[in-house]
């Protein structure tokens, strides 16, 4: 599907089958394979899954001896597979700067923002105007959220325009003068 010109992908399920050692404590683990979190997985080095566990674990006896039990952990798992751990945030000095994207998936970062009064930021043509610089603006399109710097205060009301994202290759960023910080955290995924 597409969305806005940017392709949205489905979430989707992947089981993974576990084995407890004789005297495990089965429940303590179960109770650590709850909720949602990073799933990083040993035959996919460098890349980690967010994740949530679907449905309730059921343990097995493995051996007719019955020392090694089983399970199956179905877990729902977002589309992309993220670069673990993260790039380092890019720190734009210049009014231009072009970021090569060495992945295979469009990659929304998360672009942060100071300066004095108004001034825009262009990723890929896509423009971006901000009212009101002076406290700092997090622009994190990976989420769809527009902050303080904190994290903590909307601030969607001052910028117009996006989402912007990293396309792979070569990627174009412009920003105006009025902008005097700017850094960006790539957020680099692979489908």
């Amino acid at each position: 599907m597409t969305e806005n010109a940017f392709p949205v992908y489905d979430a989707y399920t992947k089981s993974i089958d576990c084995y407890l050692k004789p005297g495990a404590d089965a429940e303590a683990v179960f109770s650590w394979l709850t909720g949602r979190g990073n799933l990083l997985m040993g035959n996919e080095p460098g890349r980690r899954y967010e994740a949530r566990v679907n449905s309730p674990i059921e343990l097995r006896k493995f051996v007719k001896t019955g020392s090694y039990r089983s399970f199956t952990v179905v877990f729902v798992v977002q589309p992309f597979k993220f670069l673990d751990p993260p790039a380092d945030p890019i720190q734009m000095s210049d009014s231009s700067l072009i970021i090569n994207n060495p992945t295979n998936a469009n990659a929304m970062p998360a672009v942060f923002v100071s300066g004095t009064g108004a001034g825009t930021i262009t990723i890929n043509g896509v423009v971006v105007s901000i009212s009101n610089l002076s406290n700092g603006i997090l622009m994190n399109w990976l989420a769809m959220e527009i902050t303080t710097w904190s994290g903590l205060y909307n601030r969607a009301s001052y910028v117009t325009g996006g989402p912007q994202w990293l396309v792979p290759g070569d990627n174009t960023i412009t920003k105006s003068a009025a902008i005097t910080t700017c850094t960006i955290q790539p957020n680099w995924c692979y489908l």
